[in-house]
């Protein structure tokens, strides 16, 4: 194991797991971060348990261990973590808990921290930590806004030349994923099947209280078209199927139970026969994802999520981000403060987050806790809690988890 210590943080090396806390406090609490990645495989659940068991009052980290294939992530705080090959944004920032996820194995990876203000600009990148050229180094010029997050960056390559990245040291070929067993010999239900059909809803189409700041303002079309005295049709909402998806979920990295279901990596017990994820048998690899939660809306609709979507007056039927495509969720909006294509909720391994279109009256969570509801920026990724709120427009659903997801 290789240590780093500057005056911010401590990074950690270990065959292909990396760790960088954001403190250099030499507490208890650190060497037991610090101690929870000493076996790759169960760093994660082991980091999870160690910020518990504190309150959930632990520095900001990340994490991550590499594979032949995929790149496994975790977060914790503030960090925030960017594919600078996609363009895509995990943040930890603003969870109640940590973030968990997986990236392709040739994924860039830039790691800033999303802090309110920063008093030193001279921070150190990882580039420094080892002698390396900077890549990605911060921004130090006295011009520099000092309300911006700073910069540290982290380049994870598929190779080992390291003259301007700091590379995670490739680990043994992953082996192949175990064949699922079949529920019937085993006496355990499929995981996506055991998630019973949420009831019927009744619709309650009745106008919903408008969120903080919301306004009347029309996206572009709707302006050009009244500006042209066109009449303006509105298409009459469709309420999707609740009922449990037929076909299991995607392909995701996962602690896969004896019994034959797949779990988060995280997981402690499996989530359907209760099984502790410390015995024998339970292996790593990849398994289709189940039911993550239900959406359940202020009008009585409950929506299962089993596929990431795109909700909105008239949400478009081939939407896609980030890889991936969305199932259009159409909704009713009499004040039309609800955008044509307001928000996504996108399922991102075994998360479940979501994402403002850079909609007219933006997009709110509300985490339950008496604080204001908190304003999503347009286009970042931010993950839901199980009980947190979405507000958008003069609608809103809440987000509960399937348990022991």
């Amino acid at each position: 194991m290789l240590r780093f210590d500057t005056a911010d943080e401590v990074v950690v090396s270990l065959d292909s797991l990396m760790l960088l806390v954001r403190t250099n406090d030499p507490s208890p609490q650190l060497e037991a971060l610090i101690s929870a990645v000493e076996t790759p495989e169960t760093a994660f659940r082991s980091l999870g348990q160690v910020i518990a068991a504190n309150g959930f009052e632990a520095p900001s980290l990340v994490c991550t261990w590499t594979d032949s294939a995929t790149i496994y992530v975790f977060l914790f705080g503030s960090a925030v973590v960017t594919d600078t090959v996609t363009g895509e944004k995990i943040s930890a920032a603003g969870t109640t808990t940590w973030v968990e996820r997986s990236m392709p194995g040739t994924a860039q990876m830039r790691v800033t921290w999303d802090l309110p203000e920063v008093t030193d600009p001279a921070v150190a990148t990882a580039g420094e930590l080892l002698g390396k050229p900077e890549t990605g180094a911060p921004i130090t010029s006295p011009d520099a806004d000092p309300s911006q997050p700073v910069d540290e960056t982290v380049e994870v390559a598929a190779d080992l030349d390291v003259s301007s990245t700091v590379v995670l040291p490739a680990a043994p070929e992953a082996p192949e994923a175990p064949t699922m067993p079949d529920p019937n010999l085993i006496g355990v239900t499929d995981p996506v099947s055991a998630v019973p059909p949420p009831p019927s809803p009744t619709l309650d189409l009745s106008p919903r209280p408008t969120p903080p700041n919301a306004s009347e303002t029309l996206d572009a079309d709707e302006v050009r078209q009244q500006l042209q005295h066109e009449p303006q049709a509105e298409a009459p909402p469709q309420a999707p199927s609740v009922a449990a998806p037929s076909a299991p979920g995607p392909i995701v990295a996962s602690r896969i139970c004896p019994c034959g279901v797949a779990n988060p990596l995280g997981a402690n017990a499996c989530h359907i026969c209760g099984s502790s994820m410390d015995r024998e048998g339970v292996t790593i690899g990849q398994a289709p994802r189940p039911a993550l939660g239900t959406l359940k809306f202020d009008d009585g609709h409950e929506q299962l999520l089993a596929a990431s979507i795109v909700i909105g007056r008239r949400p478009p039927d081939d939407h896609s981000a980030a890889g991936q495509s969305f199932e259009p969720l159409q909704v009713e909006s009499p004040s039309k403060h609800v955008s044509k294509a307001h928000l996504e909720v996108r399922l991102i391994d075994w998360t479940v987050n979501v994402v403002d279109l850079d909609s007219a009256n933006g997009t709110y969570v509300d985490d339950g806790t008496g604080r204001p509801p908190k304003k999503l920026r347009p286009n970042v990724v931010e993950q839901l809690a199980s009980g947190e709120t979405v507000l958008f427009g003069d609608r809103s659903f809440r987000f509960e988890a399937i348990a022991g997801l």
